[in-house]
């Protein structure tokens, strides 16, 4: 009997050492819709189907059942050139595979694999927090140098390096449309601070008054995992 596409899936995503969960959040869909694709209940559009065969390092063809699955190669298999990369096994049953694209996969005797490839909202993250850290190391030695009243641009300056995350967190919660990835806490912080220092230097209280901000992070949390579980995924839903 032939095997289906949801057969095929399960299987390669088992023999990865992937949970259903590992596979929903690295595409930023719900696990119902992995089951559903498992079950052949319904089918991934093109565009997730390339994240799929990426993640479970095939190839599009192989998990439409086009093209027969070609084995890993061992570094003692001299015979077998076709897959690029290099595979490393042990006597134990642990696996390295170092990419073509420097990519490296790991996986033990339990068949668990790690995968060093960062996800999309990951690098996104990873490249907007460090752009902003690079413009908050200007920005903090400008307002130090030009905010010269009573040296208040070095004392309050130095919440911009908190921006990177906060920016970066921003930048997850918009790609997982996941409102609890955001770094709320940070940006309470940035802000009590800065209320703080200039309340002491200008002659208003801040540092006695704002602390009610930081009760408002249990509230975010909550209303924001309440929209995550409810809203959110039911528009994931829907869309399969």
């Amino acid at each position: 009997m032939k095997e289906t596409f949801g057969q095929r899936l399960a299987r390669l995503r088992k023999e990865k050492g992937y949970t259903q969960e590992d596979i929903a959040s690295r595409i930023t869909i719900s696990p119902q819709a992995v089951s559903k694709w498992e079950n052949d209940l319904s089918s991934p559009d093109i565009l997730v189907l390339s994240s799929l065969a990426d993640i479970l390092d095939t190839s599009v063809d192989v998990l439409l059942g086009r093209e027969e699955e070609s084995n890993n190669i061992n570094i003692n298999n001299k015979d077998n050139n076709k897959e690029e990369g290099i595979h490393l096994k042990d006597d134990e049953g642990n696996e390295v595979h170092i990419a073509s694209d420097g990519h490296i996969h790991l996986k033990d005797e339990k068949g668990h694999t790690i995968n060093k490839t960062l996800s999309k909202s990951e690098k996104v993250s990873w490249i907007v927090s460090t752009t902003i850290f690079g413009l908050a190391i200007i920005g903090y030695i400008l307002m130090g140098l030009l905010w010269k009243d009573n040296n208040i641009g070095w004392k309050v300056g130095w919440v911009l390096f908190l921006l990177g995350p906060v920016v970066g967190s921003a930048c997850s919660m918009v790609i997982k449309r996941k409102i609890t990835h955001f770094a709320y806490p940070l940006l309470i912080v940035m802000v009590y601070c800065s209320l703080g220092i200039l309340g002491q230097h200008y002659g208003f209280k801040g540092w006695e008054v704002y602390w009610f901000l930081f009760l408002t992070i249990p509230a975010y949390y909550i209303i924001g995992g309440v929209i995550d579980k409810y809203v959110f995924k039911s528009e994931e839903d829907d869309g399969d």
